[in-house]
């Protein structure tokens, strides 16, 4: 992505983060998530050209208060000195890609990646960078889900589990297909092992639902949000600026964010249409509120899914340079998992 598409991205967020205020009444955080290709294959001088541009747009105090937050997915395979000298300067977090299986997540060539990525690991830890974990849950990990469980407590880091999705059918699968019983089964495993270790580190979504069931007992409730005002769908920015819905891509461009300020977008017929498609399934809000990123997608969309899916491990991917941006929530009040956790679990 150039550096002029990049500053126009940039004013969108910051205008859409001030839209949610003037509609919504949230003052949200900004969180910029920097997703693949690998983008520690970019070279240093394009990260600085990005937080300078950073600095320009956004108000010093988002900065300062780190309103404004950049996280970097990435499956950490091979990360030079100097990446880590930079997101140590710019106080980057870091979203590893790790399923603790082991020959799985191979190299363009087929060989390993297991231990060049725990070697890695080891680095940050030494530096002291922030780090969390992404592990997807399949047909290469249910079947060790204790081991996976193992792993993630010895670390001790935040971590997202992520059930595999359906995706292109050009996307190997080999190794990683289960039937959603299986990834229920092995989630329902997790959680009695995490509860009996104390429910640490923190893992989602696990602990968001067991927020919301706490809540139900109490009977509180999480503050509903009209979708309506703005909605809540994920929003595509291609390399040329052109925004689209991730969720519906089928509906075809919003606008383009060189030519038309996110507000207009935000409120034309076409984004107006996918939002009334969405108003019969209302949820309910994290206790965070609303949140707005800014997140790399694929050049090839056919070869990778979009972040809710399952992504095909490949540590050989090349850097990739276009965003979007997403504005979501937490889970939906009353979701199947969270009504099996209270069968199972509650009393």
């Amino acid at each position: 992505m150039s550096e002029s598409v990049w500053r126009d991205a940039l004013v969108a967020i910051r205008d859409y983060a001030d839209l949610t205020i003037r509609r919504c009444g949230y003052d949200i955080p900004v969180d910029i998530i920097w997703h693949g290709g690998e983008p520690t294959l970019l070279p240093r001088e394009y990260f600085e050209r990005v937080f300078a541009l950073q600095r320009e747009v956004f108000p010093s105090d988002w900065l300062q208060s780190r309103r404004v937050r950049n996280v970097l997915q990435t499956n950490l395979y091979s990360v030079r000195d100097e990446h880590l000298d930079v997101f140590e300067e710019h106080d980057v977090e870091l979203g590893i890609s790790v399923d603790f299986a082991e020959g799985v997540r191979l190299t363009a060539g087929g060989k390993r990646t297991e231990a060049a990525v725990r070697s890695n690991i080891r680095r940050l830890q030494d530096r002291g960078l922030p780090f969390s974990i992404i592990t997807v849950l399949a047909g290469h990990t249910v079947s060790q889900i204790q081991r996976v469980f193992e792993e993630i407590s010895q670390l001790q880091k935040p971590t997202r589990l992520l059930p595999l999705f359906s995706g292109p059918a050009a996307r190997p699968m080999n190794g990683v297909t289960v039937d959603k019983s299986d990834i229920l089964d092995a989630l329902m495993v997790f959680f009695d092992l995490w509860v009996s270790a104390g429910m640490t580190p923190r893992v989602d979504p696990l602990d968001q639902y067991l927020r919301t069931v706490i809540l139900k007992r109490m009977g509180l409730e999480r503050p509903g949000q009209d979708r309506a005002l703005l909605g809540n769908d994920v929003l595509v920015v291609d390399r040329d600026g052109r925004l689209s819905c991730d969720a519906y891509r089928e509906h075809g461009d919003l606008g383009n964010i060189t030519e038309t300020t996110i507000e207009d977008i935000v409120d034309g017929a076409t984004y107006g249409y996918l939002v009334h498609l969405r108003l019969p399934c209302r949820g309910r809000d994290s206790t965070e509120g609303f949140g707005l990123h800014a997140v790399p997608v694929p050049r090839r969309l056919r070869h990778q899914p979009d972040r809710t899916q399952f992504r095909q491990p490949h540590p050989a991917r090349l850097p990739d340079r276009s965003i979007y941006l997403a504005a979501h929530r937490g889970p939906p009040r009353g979701s199947g998992l969270l009504r099996r956790t209270v069968q199972r679990h509650g009393p």
